[in-house]
């Protein structure tokens, strides 16, 4: 299985360069105002983005390797226009309001119905009133039951810390439509010519629309609009991101 530290050098430099969502999260914080909560905040590719726009960000995440992670990554930023807390989004507890929580690249799909809304229940109670929270979620529909260990290449990189080349693809252990576990296979070429395998395990909740809006209702939210991309198109039958805007 991945280590830790693997898995949090590995995720960064997999989707530290990832940049198409940016300008959807950007213009919510401008048209919100801060501060600003990241849930599952990772290594810091969002707070980074936000905090050189002029916001000042929270970052929140269970992994203490993210965490340390984004630490090193965001430099001195991390106590000035950033803060990071290592911690339980159902259970923890922040110094000050804030005007807009956000959940990123399916944050929110990794929870089971219990720990969604107790995640959302005590985000709302960090909230200013008339706060948001965004959630980005995948749609039903994406076709993660068609990956298999004998796919093609599902993405390559590169880490440029260590100069390694890596081809990710993914095995789907089971699938009932609503639960998905799926095994991410990263494959590590290393600059000596030896090839590493990493193992990450990971589980994807999906929803409908209309299961989340009980959710939503059941933690005092309503919610204000809803999307089908990150150019807040409408959502459609054939939208492959769900993008939620929720008001406490």
């Amino acid at each position: 299985m991945i280590h830790p530290a693997d898995r949090a050098r590995l995720y960064h430099a997999q989707y530290h360069d990832f940049a198409e969502d940016i300008p959807f999260w950007l213009a919510l914080a401008g048209q919100s105002g801060g501060p600003i909560l990241e849930m599952g905040c990772g290594t810091g590719r969002l707070l980074h983005a936000l905090s050189t726009t002029g916001h000042n960000v929270i970052g929140v995440d269970h992994d203490p390797a993210m965490v340390d992670f984004a630490r090193r990554y965001l430099g001195p930023s991390v106590g000035q226009s950033i803060s990071l807390v290592e911690g339980d989004l159902a259970r923890v507890s922040l110094e000050k309001p804030v005007q807009l929580a956000i959940g990123t690249l399916n944050t929110f799909a990794y929870l089971d119905d219990q720990n969604l809304e107790s995640v959302l229940s005590n985000i709302s109670n960090a909230l200013n009133r008339g706060g948001l929270i965004a959630l980005d979620l995948p749609t039903l529909d994406q076709g993660v039951d068609a990956m298999s260990e004998d796919a093609a290449s599902l993405d390559d990189f590169v880490d440029p810390a260590l100069g390694s080349s890596i081809d990710v693809r993914a095995k789907v252990l089971s699938h009932d439509g609503k639960r998905v576990d799926i095994q991410w296979l990263y494959d590590e070429l290393h600059p000596d010519g030896t090839v590493q395998r990493h193992i990450w395990e990971q589980t994807y909740y999906l929803r409908s629309l209309e299961t989340l809006k009980d959710s939503i209702e059941k933690c005092n939210l309503s919610l204000r609009s809803v999307y089908g991309d990150y150019n807040f198109s409408p959502l459609r039958a054939d939208s492959n991101r769900l993008l939620l805007v929720l008001e406490k």
